[in-house]
């Protein structure tokens, strides 16, 4: 997911249709739906007033830090994400040795950075003074940016859509002051009803590195003739309007994972202008929806099942006109032997 990130970037500020006419860069999948309308989003990221301009957004919040990224070193030494970015016994930290941008590629002071791996999210919301400066730093092959990015590829690192991003914010000083600033409950202290950036629910499939428990809740499970390819057990799971009143707590601005097939229902809600206009629906207790009632009989052919249900049909109106018959012709109809 890095290059593709990076190329949009780069075409943001290199292409003359879009040099300094946009706000924001948001990247979103195409299994996630904005919460707010254009507008109102527009007004949120707005350069003059807007409250979030000028915040970058690397996770949603179902990291254990929240809207921040969460460093490898806060997990258990056995946690596989831990566990794969550990590169010596004595602290689990890249030491990148990079170039300064001087008046070329080779000049510059030569410094080296202690880099401690930070996760985030893949699916991002930066500001333009960031975006201008990863994508003009990558052009250099020894700026702080590159040579990470090479020891990734050097490493063989995996995940690294959920670290290069993230990681990079947190140790560049003149960026570390455009991460979310929280209140001591997680929420966003320039809006404080705002939890989640985007709300998700993930990794409710077995405890979490630290043996707490994500969801009590029960979640929608894709049906096999929904032709939807199922979550990953570790999510993200599909979101439904048994959701809707997580999703307005939350203060989200985009919710994942949808899919019309399986809860066409978000799409007729979202998106709204306000909060209030998100019905509040919660998750009823101990409820099981019974399966969707079905024709097929032993096979998956969709014109057999069609041609059964035309014969049914027609042997019910047959028998209806049966005892037709034989009422007026003074006779009784048997049910149980088709007997007069």
């Amino acid at each position: 997911m890095n290059e593709p990130t990076l190329w949009a970037m780069e075409t943001l500020i290199s292409n003359k249709r879009f040099i300094n006419k946009w706000d924001v860069f948001i990247n979103l999948s195409a299994d996630t739906l904005p919460v707010y309308t254009p507008s109102v989003i527009s007004k949120l990221f707005a350069p003059k007033d807007g409250p979030l301009y000028g915040t970058n957004f690397v996770t949603s919040s179902s990291t254990l830090t929240g809207l921040l990224p969460t460093n490898i070193l806060l997990f258990p030494k056995s946690w596989h994400k831990r566990e794969h970015y550990t590169t010596n016994p004595s602290g689990d930290y890249f030491e990148i040795t990079y170039t300064e941008e001087g008046d070329s590629d080779t000049e510059g002071s030569t410094k080296t950075k202690r880099i401690e791996i930070h996760f985030g999210s893949q699916w991002v919301i930066l500001e333009p003074k960031f975006v201008n400066y990863l994508v003009t730093s990558l052009r250099r092959k020894n700026s702080l940016p590159s040579m990470f990015k090479k020891e990734l590829i050097t490493r063989r690192k995996g995940i690294t859509d959920e670290v290069f991003i993230p990681t990079l914010l947190v140790h560049l000083e003149e960026f570390q002051h455009t991460l979310p600033v929280l209140t001591d409950d997680g929420y966003l202290q320039k809006m404080p009803q705002i939890r989640d950036i985007r709300y998700e629910r993930m990794d409710e499939h077995s405890p979490t590195a630290f043996g707490d428990v994500m969801s009590k809740k029960q979640r929608y499970e894709v049906h096999k003739e929904s032709g939807v390819e199922n979550s990953k057990p570790w999510g993200p799971y599909y979101l439904g309007v048994y959701d809707l009143a997580d999703i307005a707590l939350s203060g989200a601005l985009f919710i994942r994972k949808v899919s019309a097939d399986i809860d066409k229902n978000l799409m007729n809600i979202f998106p709204v202008e306000d909060v209030d206009q998100i019905p509040f629906i919660e998750w009823p207790n101990h409820v099981k929806v019974s399966d969707r009632p079905s024709w097929y009989i032993h096979t998956d052919d969709k014109t057999y099942e069609q041609q059964f249900y035309k014969e049914y049909l027609l042997f019910i109106n047959d028998a209806k006109n049966l005892r037709s018959l034989a009422s007026l012709s003074g006779l009784k109809f048997v049910d149980d032997d088709d007997d007069f």
